[in-house]
């Protein structure tokens, strides 16, 4: 924690300054593995308000589910993405396998995998994600932008 404190010191004093928010992205191999390492992140560094989330809930696949994590940081997500996956038993999570289709969690075109969509745009609306978007960045609405990361298909054939 002390380490993450002086770490982000100087982008922290950069944001505040500049008036913008930096954006976490609760992930596997980062500072914040789930919900509540951010805010366990956030704390150590006095609940500093430029400490926001980046949310994917395609990170989610270590047993907090994203609808959990949300509930916990909704309030914090400043941007967000999405990228539907499935999770191929078996195989390990963290591994460092090179080809992606060998990896016990997959990208897969938004919709086929295990991701309920609809209840992401649903919790979404529920934190005020676009609200506070569209008050951040002075548009009337937040774009939901879905990756084009797959395993199996040509890049172009991934997002929809």
């Amino acid at each position: 924690l002390e380490r993450f404190v002086t770490v982000t010191a100087k982008v922290r004093a950069a944001a505040r300054s500049a008036g913008v928010f930096t954006g976490h992205e609760i992930h596997p191999g980062t500072a914040a593995r789930c919900a509540d390492d951010f805010l366990m992140l956030r704390k150590a560094c006095d609940n500093d308000q430029c400490l926001g989330v980046y949310f994917d809930p395609s990170h989610m696949w270590q047993g907090e589910t994203f609808e959990d994590a949300m509930r916990k940081v909704g309030s914090l997500i400043y941007g967000c993405h999405v990228k539907d996956h499935r999770i191929v038993p078996g195989r390990p999570l963290l591994s460092m396998e090179d080809d992606w289709k060998r990896r016990g969690m997959q990208f897969t075109v938004l919709g086929q995998g295990q991701l309920d969509l609809p209840r992401y745009v649903e919790l979404l609306w529920e934190c005020g994600y676009p609200e506070r978007y569209a008050a951040l960045h002075n548009r009337t609405c937040a774009p939901l932008v879905g990756e084009a990361v797959s395993a199996f298909y040509a890049v172009n054939e991934t997002s929809t």
